[in-house]
């Protein structure tokens, strides 16, 4: 005990362990090891009370941890050279991509990376996951764990690292540290928080060291010096930030005093130029951490060579942009693939310091002048939202009623209308900034600020403590028994994210937000896509470019789409050849590259929105209508015909080979426009007369062969989630987000939703009748991955740096099992029928280099195979939708430039740079899509169970008649599949859940409920599934359902 209690003196948590281990070795009588160990630890402890009392101060720099770096030289002087020293600057440019494309962003043993869990930030090197660990399905990738610099272990996910440094350490080296087994991770992450940072804490008793990790020489001395280095990188960062700060300031946070300044001329020609580089950067909406690293090292520079961006820089920018969350927000999808940074406009920035400004007025003690207007403010707002608010109880509404808008609020005093102050506008579009960022990655006070306005309104936000002081205030509002239900279903379903979910409620119940609101649409990024009023106004006069065209005459050339499609930006014709086994195909692609060059605002524009935004009630365009429509859109109302990309493959009927292919630009001027369903009635037919009947069953005969082959001979994998078409009416819905606030707005009913599913390989096709076979849908898709494949081969017979798509292959045993679910002829299956098997498809992904991808059945073949054909190189890129991609744009150039005779526009280097957005984009404008299609999902379920409980209040019997056919889905169980094995424990409610995916109800996640301390289920024990009830946090939903046996 008396060392136990000099070790709490001066030592760290590792010498604690150290210790234990020397408890373990006496109860099994290793007396020689535990001398052994005993006198390593008097030579510590005489070096820590020695005269090297600075060994265990706290050092500012080092972030208040004990400097251990001597300790550990005399714990592992055997060691020294396990691996060489990296100093903080040696490290890779982890942001940058490489020479060939984009890095590998896999997470790796050895990598330094800054991880953020709710509000706390780790700095750490990633080490192995211990062998006893399985990890599987959706899992597999995403959880790893990190040492820190105390030498703590800290279990993270990916989606948690915000920063990733590769190789900082050997990988060999983390191997060596990295714990054996997954009760040490646990037993470091689950210890009393004051162990570590505490060294006066009792450690009297072995119940708390004893789970810990037992001691092992080789690993915990390669484990410090991993330690080590990880606290010269912590000092590295602060020295770093300290010297970049001014410019950082300069640069980034005055942008008001920088256009003042600018117009003064007030600086040098190099600073003024650096100054309006930072001024253009800002104005983008968009900050790469690498791009204001530079622009300040530049700033700080007096040599005019070219400068390199050092790791230990990037992260110091990283870090001061992260800090600084009222002007920069991380990105919440990818930051760590993009490195990128949202710039909040000027107006928000504004908003957001006034309404903070006055709440920190209001809740200060001073009865300044400031003080005394800020709660003249905050007051005068709670009570107009009171009044409102006990307006709006006052109204019964039922989803049932035709939607209309309700009667307008009065005025408190009944004179009029009720209307907001503008002081009450800033609040309120404060709140919804607020709503802005789901994921609070950095340290961020508006949830507190919001909180501080609802509470003084008087909303309930929290439950009632069991005991009241029996003051008037408290009798008034003491809750009833559905109060507290409500009020604990919102905290415990909530979560992190119970600020926003009371904020969403809030501001529907104020008539700001409508109950149908989409809270994905509040999205900051997505509003600062749209703002873009600047480059429109440059655009000026597009003028069309001057290149010879291929005129395809009258040919006629059939753009096939939705009834409700926005932008037409293909069609497909087709050409007979002397020999009636081969055909000309030709893909026909809008070329908005005619108007638009690279450096042209709508480029920029195009560029700064990356892709069209498709919700299910509402979609924001690309490049503005008023320009693509009549123009670029391939329509039939331009009577001298439309500017088009082509490209054209002889296709031979019998093998389905491309015998030879052709890119140009081309002009057509017989354009069909038809609807997928007028081509699927044309196609079950079967009785074909027209010219154009017999031209669509050629091009789907075409598509079936060469869809064939890619499944014989590249082994494709036709599989795909169920497909869900959601139909919202009135659409748009009315929505209030984009609204002035002068008054608020309610409504009565609620928009209709219809929702029709149907599995991909359930789907057979109308031209085949086979199970994911050629429909209307599946020709035009496979004649836009034919487009894709000739665009690749173009692209490496000319040296072209284009962004080719890829996907690697599953394992070996999974491909095997792949195989033998899919259809034969057309390979189709069901992804949710793979996911229940535990097989995950990779992630595609961009690359500069051509490669395979699995899915498409896309590999290179020796050119003289027999199976081989003029697309033998493989390779796919996308190219087909240029109206609606801005990654497509970037083809376009590259391939019209040699086509001209000209060099491509951008070399392998700086196309690479484009992709790393492109990428974060994609997953971004995905994920937003596929949160809002779920978001509906869960609203048309809500709006059926409200009109199930209306029924069965007024005491109607259940019939399907009463319900629409989408609605009769949910009166009977449902399929589920299990896709994630792992049971997830609720610590508040003391309740057990477990995920599964409905495919009737378009493959969403829901939660289903699972008895407590039970096993976990093999796969497939779930099978159907009975939905409970749905289950609303303001901006979190979620489906509660049971297993049915």
């Amino acid at each position: 005990m008396k060392l136990a209690r000099e070790w709490r003196q001066g030592t760290s948590l590792w010498n604690l362990r150290l210790l234990h281990t020397s408890r373990l070795l006496a109860r099994h009588d290793l007396k020689a090891e535990q001398q052994q160990l005993e006198n390593l630890v008097k030579n510590v402890l005489d070096t820590t009370h020695g005269n090297n009392k600075a060994i265990a101060s706290r050092d500012r720099r080092n972030r208040g941890y004990v400097k251990l770096e001597d300790t550990w030289n005399k714990l592992s002087p055997l060691k020294r050279n396990v691996d060489e020293e990296i100093h903080p600057d040696h490290a890779q440019h982890y942001v940058l991509p490489d020479k060939y494309g984009i890095k590998n962003f896999d997470v790796q043993a050895g990598d330094f990376v800054e991880a953020r869990k709710s509000t706390m930030t780790y700095l750490g090197v990633i080490l192995p996951i211990p062998e006893d660990r399985e990890v599987l399905g959706a899992g597999q990738g995403t959880s790893h764990i990190m040492v820190l610099a105390t030498g703590e272990l800290e279990q993270i996910r990916a989606t948690d690292i915000m920063l990733q440094m590769p190789g900082f350490v050997d990988s060999k080296t983390a191997t060596l540290a990295a714990p054996l087994k997954w009760d040490h991770v646990l037993a470091s992450a689950s210890r009393p928080a004051s162990l570590s940072t505490n060294l006066d804490t009792d450690l009297s008793g072995d119940a708390t060291l004893d789970a810990g990790e037992p001691f092992d020489y080789m690993r915990f001395s390669t484990r410090a010096k991993i330690c080590r280095k990880i606290r010269e990188m912590q000092r590295e960062l602060d020295r770093e930030i300290r010297r970049i700060y001014p410019a950082f300031r300069t640069l980034f946070l005055e942008e008001e005093e920088a256009k003042a300044l600018m117009d003064q001329l007030a600086f040098s020609k190099k600073d003024h130029k650096i100054r309006k580089n930072s001024l253009d950067l800002l104005q983008s909406g968009q900050v790469p951490t690498s791009t204001a690293a530079l622009y300040m090292e530049q700033y700080l520079s007096n040599s005019g060579k070219k400068l390199t961006v050092k790791a230990s820089t990037l992260l110091a920018t990283h870090s001061l942009l992260m800090s600084h969350p009222t002007q920069f927000l991380a990105d919440s999808i990818s930051h760590r693939r993009s490195q990128s940074f949202v710039y909040r406009s000027q107006r928000e920035q504004q908003t957001l310091k006034k309404v903070s400004e006055w709440v920190h007025h209001f809740i200060s003690e001073t009865d300044d002048e400031m003080s005394i207007s800020a709660k003249s403010i905050i007051h005068g707002f709670c009570d107009r939202a009171r009044y409102v608010l006990k307006w709006r109880q006052s109204r019964k509404c039922l989803e049932t009623e035709e939607l209309c808008e309700d009667d307008p609020v009065p005025s408190v005093d009944g004179k009029g209308l009720f209307r907001w102050t503008q002081e009450d506008k800033d609040i309120l579009t404060f709140f919804k900034i607020s709503l802005g960022n789901r994921r609070e990655l950095q340290d961020n006070n508006t949830g507190s600020v919001a909180m501080t306005i609802i509470k003084q309104a008087g909303v309930n936000v929290r439950l009632w403590p069991l005991h009241h002081d029996g003051s008037e205030y408290h009798k008034q509002d003491l809750p009833t028994k559905d109060d507290v239900k409500e009020l604990e279903t919102d905290i415990t379903q909530a979560g992190f994210d119970l600020q926003h979910s009371q904020m969403f409620n809030f501001l529907v119940n104020l008539g700001v937000l409508a109950p149908w609101e989409n809270p994905n649409a509040l999205d900051t990024q997505l509003k600062n896509l749209q703002y873009t009023s600047d480059l429109l106004e440059r655009s000026g006069a597009l003028k069309e470019e001057q290149e010879d065209r291929h005129s395809f005459g009258n040919l006629p050339v059939y753009v096939i789409d939705s009834e409700d499609a926005h932008e037409l930006d293909d069609g497909i014709s087709v050409e007979s050849t002397e020999e009636k086994s081969k055909v000309w195909v030709h893909i026909h692609i809008a070329d908005p590259t005619a108007w638009i060059d690279m450096e042209h605002p709508l480029a920029k524009l195009a560029e700064h929105r990356y892709a069209s935004i498709y919700l299910p009630e509402i979609m924001w365009p690309m490049l503005p209508e008023t320009v693509t429509r009549g123009r670029m859109s391939l329509n039939d109302t331009h009577k001298g015909g439309m500017n088009v990309l082509s490209f054209s493959a002889l296709v031979d009927l019998d093998s389905g080979k491309v015998v030879e292919y052709n890119v140009r630009r081309g002009k057509v001027h017989n354009m069909k426009i038809i609807t997928y369903k007028a081509v699927n009635t044309i196609l079950l037919g079967k009785d074909w007369h027209s010219q154009s009947e017999k031209n669509l069953s050629l091009l789907a005969e075409a598509a079936s062969v060469i869809f064939k082959r890619r499944v014989r001979i590249g082994g494709a994998v036709n599989a795909g989630d169920p497909d869900t078409e959601l139909k919202i009416s009135p659409l748009p819905p009315p929505a209030l987000s984009n609204s002035s606030h002068d008054t608020p707005k309610f409504f009565r009913g609620f928009p209709k939703i219809q929702m029709i599913t149907q599995g991909n390989s359930e789907r057979r096709g109308s031209y085949d009748n086979l199970p994911g076979g050629i429909s209307a849908e599946s020709m035009v898709s496979e004649l836009m991955i034919l487009a894709g494949r000739i665009a690749a081969s173009f692209g490496m017979d000319h040296k072209i740096p284009l962004p080719h798509r890829t996907q690697a292959a599953p394992e070996e045993g999974d491909i095997e099992v792949i195989q033998n679910m899919k259809h034969p002829v057309t390979g189709a299956l069901s992804m949710s029928e793979l996911v229940s098997r535990g097989i995950f498809l990779p992630m595609g992904s961009s690359s500069i280099l051509p490669g395979d991808h699995f899915a498409l059945g896309i590999h290179p073949m020796l050119k003289n195979d027999p199976l081989a054909d003029a697309l033998y190189k493989g390779g796919y890129v996308r190219v087909t939708s240029p109206l609606r991609r801005y990654s497509d744009m970037l083809c376009h150039w590259q391939i019209k430039a040699v086509l001209s005779g000209k060099s491509p526009l951008l070399d392998a280097n700086l196309l690479s740079q484009r992709l790393i957005q492109c990428d974060r984009m994609e997953t971004w404008v995905r994920q937003l899509e596929r949160s809002s299609v779920r978001f509906w999902i869960w609203t048309f379920v809500d709006s059926f169970f409200k009109k199930k409980a209306n029924l069965l209040e007024k005491k109607e019997a259940i019939t399907p008649d009463l319900f629409s056919p989408s609605e009769r889905i949910l009166l009977a169980p449902l399929e589920a599949l299990q896709g994630i094995m792992d049971v997830r424990f609720n610590a508040d409610t003391l309740e057990s859940r477990i995920r599964v995916s409905l495919p009737q109800l378009g493959g969403i996640p829901v939660d289903c409920t699972w008895p407590t301390g039970k096993p976990p289920p093999e796969r497939s024990t779930i099978k159907s599934v009975e939905i409970i009830k749905t289950i609303s946090a303001g901006a979190k939903r979620t489906i509660l359902c049971q297993p049915v046996t």
